[in-house]
């Protein structure tokens, strides 16, 4: 709106100007160049609405549609199409796995889904889906009149969270949790339920939530096992919101850990990190990755692949990294590219999660 207005003051500028240069024109001149003037901003006008987009930089049309496809798979339970509008890896609660694409969502359909969350979907219209900053929202009114959020899109309105768990989901979870904590050390198998595990360049580090909202943390050296003695064991953690992430801090004698979750950050910014204080001094801070990434579990030998593949083909992590764009996807299909696809296939990992790995093997490489 703002540069048609500005596109008329222009016109309406260099008209008057040649008026007061032209004074000699007829009035049936004056009357011919209106309608031209007119003419001009109705195209420009047209222009505009024909290529309108949201302020997220999304075609509207596109958006709208998403969403109208979503509305009418549900409707008739296509569960095939449904997968389709999905933004994967689409995540759950911890420790049920993230489902990485369609053929998973597929088979987990009816775990995730019960009437409570489909039914809602089924009876929305394009006007009951709400944007905001950080999505688009289809809420539930509860008979008490309280809202809940029931579905989370992206901006191009595809599927991104979907956070209430069905009842077949919290079993699932239940069942995980105790298998897990069979696998920990007897001093760590007292939790109500598991937060995030991260692994930084030098620690694994295990935050469980505990009675009266309390965390604990617990460590280990990189590379020792869980079931083995933590190394560290502090019980007192408290949640911490604010500057563009979600911190808990705990506190053994005059030392302070923080746990970060850096929900807003640069492109090269860790999704977690790990602080360490001595009163106000900062005695280190680490990036981590987190058991929210398809890559924790193989990490070691990952990192472990691409510094062979680095070394092999005479190329630094930094290099490699401009194999990728500015939305951290591999944009190009040299011999390089399909080796790096290669390793991401071989873990079943995302481009992204493939790039922040050389984002760390470049800032080990500075580091030493």
């Amino acid at each position: 709106m703002n540069h048609r207005i500005l596109l008329i003051g222009i016109i309406l500028f260099a008209c008057n100007e040649g008026s007061v240069k032209q004074q000699i024109k007829s009035k049936s001149n004056v009357y011919k160049d209106t309608l031209q003037l007119e003419s001009s901003i109705k195209q420009e006008i047209e222009s505009v609405d024909k290529n309108d987009t949201t302020i997220w930089g999304v075609k509207i049309a596109v958006r709208n549609n998403n969403i109208q496809s979503i509305i009418n798979a549900f409707k008739d339970m296509d569960i095939e199409r449904i997968s389709q509008f999905v933004s994967y890896p689409l995540e759950r609660i911890l420790p049920i796995p993230k489902i990485n694409n369609e053929i998973e969502f597929q088979k987990r359909f009816y775990q995730i889904f019960d009437p409570y969350l489909i039914d809602p979907i089924k009876k929305s219209t394009l006007e009951d889906w709400l944007e905001d900053d950080y999505g688009i929202w289809l809420f539930f009114i509860e008979e008490d009149n309280s809202w809940n959020r029931l579905y989370q899109l992206n901006h191009h309105g595809l599927i991104e969270d979907i956070w209430p768990t069905s009842s077949r989901e919290k079993e699932y979870r239940a069942e995980l949790i105790e298998k897990e904590k069979m696998t920990l050390h007897h001093s760590l198998k007292e939790y109500e339920t598991p937060f995030v595990k991260i692994k930084t360049d030098d620690y694994l580090v295990r935050i469980d939530q505990l009675e009266g909202e309390k965390y604990r943390y617990a460590s280990w050296k990189i590379g020792e096992k869980e079931s083995s003695r933590p190394d560290l064991i502090i019980t007192n953690g408290e949640e911490i919101t604010g500057n563009g992430g979600l911190q808990i801090v705990f506190h053994n004698k005059e030392f302070s850990y923080y746990i970060t979750h850096n929900f807003v950050g640069a492109r090269y910014t860790p999704e977690y990190s790990l602080t360490v204080k001595k009163g106000e001094d900062l005695i280190f801070i680490q990036g981590g990755v987190s058991n929210h990434d398809n890559s924790f579990e193989n990490l070691e030998q990952i990192e472990k692949d691409l510094k062979s593949f680095s070394q092999n083909s005479g190329l630094s992590a930094k290099k490699l990294l401009d194999k990728f764009n500015t939305k951290s996807e591999l944009h190009e299909n040299d011999q390089v590219t399909k080796k790096l696809k290669t390793i991401k296939t071989k873990y079943n990992i995302t481009e992204y999660e493939l790039f922040k790995g050389l984002v760390r093997i470049n800032k080990q490489v500075l580091s030493h």
